[in-house]
């Protein structure tokens, strides 16, 4: 299994949207990194999971134009930034295929380890 992570993009200001949906630019950097993965050829994606941050779901939405995930776009909890990255290191034991999940930096950090 291959697991994926990675940030959402760029979000707009709490000053433009409280929401802090993606900016014109995070949306085109996650497209930019959609082209990529699509274009290698051996990515295969069988699910994206992300937090209930809007853009966490934008960005999953985006990247999955380009790879497809048969399982599609999933929120999951135990995403937020202040969530606790070991309730994911037992989720991703017991994960088949390539997932990439989007949540907060910390818990990127923690799945680094595992």
């Amino acid at each position: 299994m291959f697991l994926y992570l990675a940030r959402h993009g760029e979000p707009l200001s709490v000053d433009l949207d409280p929401r802090r949906p993606l900016s014109k630019r995070g949306l085109r950097d996650v497209r930019r990194v959609g082209e990529f993965l699509a274009g290698g050829g051996d990515v295969r994606v069988e699910r994206i999971f992300h937090s209930p941050k809007q853009r966490a779901l934008e960005t999953a939405q985006a990247l999955a134009e380009y790879v497809n995930p048969p399982d599609s776009v999933l929120e999951a909890e135990g995403l937020l930034p202040m969530d606790a990255p070991s309730d994911w290191a037992y989720k991703v034991s017991q994960t088949r295929g390539a997932s990439p999940i989007y949540g907060s930096s910390g818990v990127a950090s923690a799945l680094r380890k595992v």
